[in-house]
């Protein structure tokens, strides 16, 4: 009965180990693929004055309320460190369920992945928080990009559960460590 149970656990780690992969890839890959057409666009929209005008005008027609040139580089900025903060969630989860595959739990390396996760998750609610302020501020319009989470009290609900986890790991780290000093 146990080896049934291991296996089904060992079936499951493996396939949401999988889409950790598939998930962590996806987000490298918009990440580097909106690098990329931000770098270019910028580069056009510098050295191409003709260009500089229709850029500006596709760009503000596709962003719905957006005031101007500065919105869309707040709105550019917003979506990079978004991604940025999601890539090293995606990271630090990955690496912890390898870790919980191998069966190291109680361990520095794991107390960072969580780590990792909380300082994600973190950043994203404050920064989500600083950017509605900041588009209310200004007049944008970010509500096509702006997650919302932080308003409903459900995210920050998560990042407290995410916390207190930490903290029991961090405990049973400090215990293994005593529990090792004495044998």
């Amino acid at each position: 009965m146990i080896v049934m149970t291991d296996t089904r656990s060992n079936s499951f780690l493996t396939i949401i180990y999988i889409i950790s992969i598939v998930i962590l890839a996806s987000l490298i890959l918009g990440f580097g693929s909106l690098v990329i057409i931000f770098l270019i666009a910028g580069i056009v929209f510098l050295v191409n004055p003709s260009a500089r005008m229709g850029i500006l005008r596709d760009t503000l027609s596709g962003m719905s309320n957006t005031s101007g040139p500065w919105s869309i580089m707040f709105s550019i900025f917003f979506i990079l460190f978004l991604l940025a903060m999601l890539i090293l969630i995606a990271w630090s989860v990955l690496k912890l369920i390898q870790n919980v595959r191998e069966k190291i739990f109680f361990e520095a390396s794991t107390l960072g992945y969580i780590r990792g996760i909380l300082w994600g998750y973190g950043v994203i609610i404050v920064w989500d928080s600083f950017a509605s302020v900041i588009a209310d501020r200004f007049g944008l319009d970010l509500g096509t990009i702006n997650s919302g989470g932080s308003s409903d009290g459900t995210t920050l609900l998560m990042w407290f559960a995410i916390y207190a986890i930490y903290i029991i790991f961090k405990y049973g780290i400090q215990l293994q460590d005593d529990s090792n000093k004495i044998v």
